[in-house]
């Protein structure tokens, strides 16, 4: 019987490499909007997505494959988070069961754990039958449960185990056998039987006036009384482990036969199955979150590999779920020998930092392996995601926002390479036009020698006009190029469509000081109606 270690997300030559930053997770608030920890207790150390990052291809077609599989078998996912609750019951008793000092407990989690084993490779077996499964994971995973549950082994385990399993939960008292000495002092006791009911409280006054003394043997002479009433701690001890080392002599030999039968079946030969609970964790965690999006009929690709990178109708998946029904409005971008670079410039409140974060959703999900916000993508793997959103910063380098900026800008810029994406939401806001303009464009042509890919989100309108500048720099490895947040031909309304281009100049910014009462009459009319 194959047992060597299977897992459902990683390639086998996946070296678990991943992002020397991990920054972008909390930014982009992917921890929130993919919940992996549905099945871990709250008492327990919480799972991060950034720890299922992967760099490797192989293992990002390995997840596409899996997640398209579970989207076209949805109808097994109910059974499958129920059998991952149990595999979670089975971790938890196998930890609880190497912590126990007495042979007998020890047994009996051994029993629990047992059944529960069992239980996970029928039901797993039982739910797989007759589901044409094309992703390798899941083909690969089916075979060994299938292989399991066809093994002579696994039958016999089964056969002994609920043998055990029944004698064991069947024990519901047993019969003590005590001696006294002169003074009715217990002197000696011995265990006289294992029973099958439970002893119940009785009266010997009643069974007198009754002349009543062929009841329920297991009916005592006075009302049953609580064991550990009275004792002090070393007594209570003291009955416990005298009654666990009783029971543990009397049912050794069935342990010593069950033993025998299950050597084979012992925690690490099924220590493949253990490790594949935090597996299930992200998987159906994921799996909620592209559902989600599949039943709002928005498109889900898988990626294609491409060194000229090309996504159409991409949008951002973090707005649809938290938006009501309704229209959502997708974009195309291109990093290719056009334009690796972009300036993203338009109105107040027109999808500037929504786009943005929908790129960052993008790559984000293609490194976990999950199907793509957009309808197609053509797309390569980066070694890291830069994010630098300056409304989030906090002053840790107490040295004022500007100062801050600079330090995180800084930081970032070390570690950029030709693979790099960055997503700045406008950084260098905290200094005048300017200067910022100034930084920035000594940023953006430092990063188009290094020849990574991204996107600035700003309102430094004279940065959109030195891209003719930047790309005049022979050393430049790609092109530098505008975006803008167009409005409405006829209303300026925003249309939250991103296109390339200059931006036309109005901003909305105006618009949603009125709506605060920032304008003049509105703030002189306020003075008025206050002296009235």
């Amino acid at each position: 019987m194959n047992e060597e270690k299977l897992s459902l997300i990683w390639s086998d030559d996946d070296s678990r490499e991943t992002f020397s930053s991990v920054n972008f997770i909390e930014d982009l608030k992917l921890n929130t909007v993919i919940d992996i920890n549905t099945f871990i207790p709250l008492t327990k150390k919480r799972l991060n997505i950034c720890d299922f990052l992967t760099l490797n291809k192989n293992t990002v077609k390995k997840r596409n494959d899996l997640f398209s599989d579970l989207l076209k078998n949805r109808n097994i996912i109910p059974r499958l988070k129920e059998l991952t609750v149990k595999l979670r019951d089975l971790c938890d008793i196998n930890t609880v069961k190497m912590k126990v000092d007495s042979s007998l407990e020890h047994n009996l989690y051994s029993i629990k754990e047992l059944g529960i084993y069992i239980d996970l490779i029928k039901g797993y077996n039982n739910l797989f039958h007759n589901v044409a499964f094309k992703s390798d994971s899941l083909i690969r995973f089916s075979s060994r449960i299938n292989e399991i549950c066809l093994s002579d082994e696994f039958v016999s385990l089964c056969e002994e185990t609920e043998k055990l399993d029944n004698r064991v939960n069947n024990i519901k008292s047993i019969t003590i056998g005590l001696n006294l000495d002169s003074q009715l002092r217990p002197t000696e006791a011995g265990i006289i039987s294992l029973n099958e009911e439970s002893f119940i409280s009785g009266d010997i006054i009643d069974k007198i006036l009754r002349l009543d003394f062929k009841d329920n043997p297991y009916s005592c002479l006075v009302p049953l009384e609580p064991i550990e009433k009275g004792l002090n701690n070393s007594e209570k001890a003291a009955i416990k482990l005298s009654v666990n080392s009783t029971l543990s002599s009397m049912l050794s030999r069935s342990f010593i036969s069950w033993k025998e039968s299950i050597k084979r079946f012992n925690s690490e030969r099924s220590k493949w199955l253990y490790s594949l609970f935090y597996e299930f964790c992200f998987i159906l965690g994921c799996t909620d979150f592209l559902l989600a999006l599949y039943d709002r009929n928005l498109p889900l690709c898988s990626p294609d590999f491409s060194e000229e990178e090309s996504i159409t109708e991409l949008y951002n998946p973090c707005l649809v779920l938290n938006k009501d029904e309704g229209y959502i409005v997708k974009n195309d971008i291109n990093f290719d020998s056009s334009a690796r670079i972009y300036i993203l410039t338009g109105p107040n409140q027109g999808g500037k930092s929504i786009f943005t974060n929908a790129v960052g959703h993008l790559y984000s999900m293609l490194h976990l392996g999950m199907l793509l916000p957009a309808k197609s993508a053509k797309v390569k793997l980066v070694d890291n995601i830069f994010t630098h959103y300056p409304s989030k910063l906090t002053d840790r380098y107490q040295q004022g926002r500007f100062a801050t900026e600079c330090a995180v800008l800084s930081d970032i810029s070390k570690k950029m390479t030709d693979k790099s994406l960055f997503l700045f939401d406008e950084s260098l806001s905290s200094t005048s036009n300017i200067e910022s303009t100034a930084i920035a464009s000594e940023i953006l042509a430092a990063y188009l020698n290094i020849g990574c890919k991204g996107i600035f989100t700003t309102h430094l309108h004279d940065l959109c006009a030195m891209t003719d500048e930047l790309n005049s720099d022979k050393d430049a490895v790609g092109k530098v190029e505008n975006l803008s947040a167009v409005l409405s031909d006829n209303s300026n309304d925003r249309t939250f469509k991103i296109v390339k281009g200059r931006p036309y100049g109005k901003s909305f910014a105006f618009d949603i000081a009125s709506q605060f009462g920032l304008d003049k009459n509105a703030i002189l009319n306020s003075l008025i109606n206050k002296k009235q």
